[in-house]
């Protein structure tokens, strides 16, 4: 159960939305039937986004959020490999899971090969020992 700051009810949780919103429903509801009649010459006129630019605003939002951070502050350089976001992805803030901690930035491969070894080092180091052991021609060295 949650009171609704604004009709001040006891409600169900399922009278609540799910996101950031505080209204139950019925006073959200009023509110934007309310801004939108009020309002409705200036939201017609914004214009309208492509994907595109959502996606970069939801990104924008998520890193403050999350991680305090502004994506300025994030390089277009995996730490790991070296490689540049040449495929139009974003890269990946590494962080740590029990602290919160920013550690860098990470291209897809580095970070589900860091999420493969559970973030632990002894088990990356003996992955790195165990894959020098079995390179014998300088070729493969070449190729991988």
């Amino acid at each position: 159960m949650k009171i609704c700051p604004k009709c001040k009810i006891e409600k169900p949780l399922t009278d609540f939305h799910k996101s950031r919103v505080r209204k139950c429903k019925s006073c959200y509801n009023e509110y934007a039937r309310h801004y939108w009649a009020e309002n409705r010459n200036k939201i017609q006129s914004w214009p309208s986004r492509s994907r595109t630019a959502l996606r970069k605003i939801n990104r924008r939002n998520h890193l403050k959020r999350k991680f305090n951070l502004m994506p300025e502050d994030i390089t277009d350089v995996c730490m790991v490999c070296g490689s540049k976001n040449l495929n139009g992805r974003a890269l990946s803030v590494d962080h740590c899971h029990v602290t919160g901690r920013v550690r860098g930035v990470l291209c897809g491969g580095c970070n589900v090969a860091l999420g493969a070894v559970k973030d632990n080092p002894i088990t990356l180091r003996t992955l790195s020992i165990y894959l020098e052991s079995q390179n014998e021609s300088s070729e493969i060295e070449a190729v991988c």
